[in-house]
């Protein structure tokens, strides 16, 4: 049973209510995903979470984690369900597997999926909010520079121990 808090995001939401990332990614919806993977990858890192970002799709999308450089799990949605599907099901699933002391946020603006959150006592953010969260997660570690990596090499990672000291060369 995994132990660590989950935070779920409705993608496409997300990316629907942040037009600059779009932008930024010169309107290519792929590009747009592989940049929120990274912003969540970032909030994910920093708060201690579990991410999954849930897309509709066709199945035809990658699943599991992103071909990025981070480790964030992505889900599109397959024929016959939408990702707001999905997002229920991880809830309740979720909060079945789990105690009910073990946080789960959700993004999303969309009502039905706010509505079930809340009866499984689920954090809901709204995603312009979550956009604010994460510009200032940015503006934040920006002032700390190149001390703060999001992106860890498998090398580094194997050094690290399970208790946070990192082993002798």
């Amino acid at each position: 049973m995994a132990r660590e808090p989950l935070l779920i995001v409705d993608g496409y939401n997300v990316l629907h209510a942040w037009p600059l990332l779009m932008r930024e990614a010169g309107g290519n919806l792929e590009a747009g995903r592989q940049r929120l993977a990274d912003r969540v990858a970032e909030y994910e890192a920093t708060r201690g979470m579990h991410a999954t970002i849930v897309f509709d799709g066709s199945g035809k999308g990658p699943r599991g984690p992103s071909t990025g450089a981070y480790a964030v799990e992505t889900q599109f949605s397959s024929h016959g369900l939408s990702a707001d599907h999905i997002i229920e099901r991880a809830i309740v699933e979720w909060r079945e597997r789990t105690d009910d002391y073990l946080q789960i946020t959700v993004v999303t603006s969309d009502r039905m999926i706010h509505n079930l959150a809340m009866r499984e006592r689920a954090t809901i953010i709204g995603s312009r909010e979550f956009i604010a969260e994460l510009d200032a997660l940015r503006t934040e570690t920006a002032r700390y520079g190149s001390a703060v990596p999001f992106r860890v090499s498998a090398a580094d990672a194997a050094r690290v121990r399970p208790n946070g000291m990192r082993k002798r060369k």
